[in-house]
């Protein structure tokens, strides 16, 4: 049981390497007024300290990182429904944090964990911006389609879960995806490409596989830019290489350089990473390069 596990206690690391980047100690009072100057656009309680045009300078995106997101100075530069998002997180050992605001709309959003890293803080983000600025849908979900395909447990083993059973269930005539440790979360009809979202967001998504039997065996999920898959408990995901091909890459690497050692494993059929701090990152096979 998740919620009843024991977590390890961690000492403060010193971070004055990093200082600007992970040295700062706040909490969530202090950011609140933090996030009220930015949405003023420098001005507080009245008070003009920063120059309106010097802090949008910060706003601005400096470097491309892909064709939608940006990064400014020590902000990501995204769009959530048409609104430019300026946003931040980031983790030290035993602290996640996140942070984002959506000035058009005069939002701000400031997340503090006391865990290594998570996936609840960028997730959460838009789960906010969504319950706050969209409108109610009418869509009812589908009453007389047949969920029946798609029931079942499903095999988590990404971020904190280990061995987590995700169910795919029916409620308010709509299939919906319970998530221990967070809530059942409803799903939209699929798109064109297969993939129900969140109802309650348009940054979660899920889709069904199935094997040449047309039996539903795995669920991906989709967030944050990255893609899970969850196994159909009985079923294993077919691996892209033969497992022996894989058994030279096992083992321990370390880099002395970053201070960590990654474990390289078989996860789910596929080869994987262990990134202490992070999670097990499976791996597609390798491209041409």
């Amino acid at each position: 049981d998740e919620d009843l596990q024991a977590y390890e206690y961690k000492p403060m690391r010193n971070v004055d390497n990093i200082g600007p980047a992970g040295a700062i100690n706040s909490n969530v009072l202090d950011m609140a007024q933090w996030l009220r100057l930015q949405l003023g656009r420098g001005e507080y309680e009245g008070r003009r300290l920063i120059s309106e045009e010097n802090l949008r300078e910060t706003w601005a995106t400096q470097i491309d990182i892909t064709e939608s997101v940006g990064y400014g100075m020590g902000w990501i530069i995204r769009e959530w429904e048409g609104q430019p998002v300026i946003e931040h997180g980031g983790n030290v050992s035993g602290f996640s944090a996140q942070v984002a605001m959506l000035p058009e709309s005069n939002l701000g959003f400031v997340l503090l964990t006391n865990a290594s890293a998570s996936p609840l803080p960028p997730q959460a983000i838009n789960m906010v911006w969504g319950t706050l600025l969209k409108e109610e849908t009418t869509d009812t979900g589908g009453a007389t389609a047949d969920y029946e395909p798609y029931l079942g447990k499903y095999i988590a083993n990404f971020g904190q879960f280990q061995d987590t059973v995700f169910t795919v269930l029916v409620q308010n005539d709509r299939l919906a995806v319970d998530v221990p440790g967070q809530q059942v979360f409803e799903l939209k009809e699929p798109d064109e490409e297969g993939k129900w979202y969140f109802a309650i967001s348009n940054e979660v998504a899920v889709s069904f596989e199935r094997d040449e039997s047309d039996n539903v065996i795995s669920m991906k999920m989709y967030q944050a830019g990255m893609v899970f898959d969850l196994p159909r408990e009985g079923f294993e995901i077919a691996p892209d290489i033969p497992l022996e091909e894989l058994q030279k890459y096992l083992g321990s690497y370390r880099s002395e350089q970053l201070g960590v050692t990654v474990e390289v494993l078989v996860q789910n059929n596929r080869l994987a990473a262990d990134i202490p701090g992070q999670m097990v990152y499976e791996l597609y096979p390798p491209d041409e390069e």
